[in-house]
C-alpha cells in the first residue's frame, strides 16, 4: 500500500527535525494516560531536516498484513536530537524500531 504523500506546514517549529512514523497501534490502557498511545510496530519511518515553513514527505510503500490495515497511527514527532527511538510509555519499544539512540518519547 503506497502511503499519500504529506505536506506539513512547518513554520514557528523551533526543532531542527522532524520524523513521520507510519505504525500500527493501540489505545491507551488503563494504566497509561489517556493521551498516551502504544505503538506495536513502526510499518514506515522517515526522518527529515527541517528548514522553511513546510516539508513534503513522499509517498511511502507500507506493507499490509493478513486483514488489517497496514497502519492504524500517523505521528509526527518534532525534535533536536538528529536520532531519535520512540519508547512507549510501558518502556517497550515497536517493533521494527531500531534500539541505537536515545529513547526519547513516552
Amino acid at each position: 500500500m503506497d502511503t499519500p504523500a504529506l505536506l506539513v506546514q512547518t513554520a514557528g517549529q523551533p526543532t531542527k527535525y522532524m520524523t513521520v512514523y507510519f505504525a500500527r497501534g493501540r489505545a491507551p490502557l488503563i494504566s497509561t494516560e489517556g493521551k498516551q498511545i502504544l505503538l506495536n510496530e513502526v510499518k514506515a519511518k522517515v526522518r527529515v531536516q527541517l528548514s522553511g515553513s513546510s516539508v513534503v514527505i513522499p509517498p511511502r510503500q507500507v506493507t499490509k498484513r493478513g486483514v488489517f490495515a497496514a497502519y492504524n497511527y500517523l505521528v509526527l514527532v518534532f525534535h533536536n536530537q538528529e536520532q531519535f527511538v520512540w519508547l512507549n510509555a510501558d518502556d517497550s519499544l515497536p517493533e521494527n524500531e531500531s534500539s541505537s539512540g536515545t529513547p526519547q518519547a513516552r
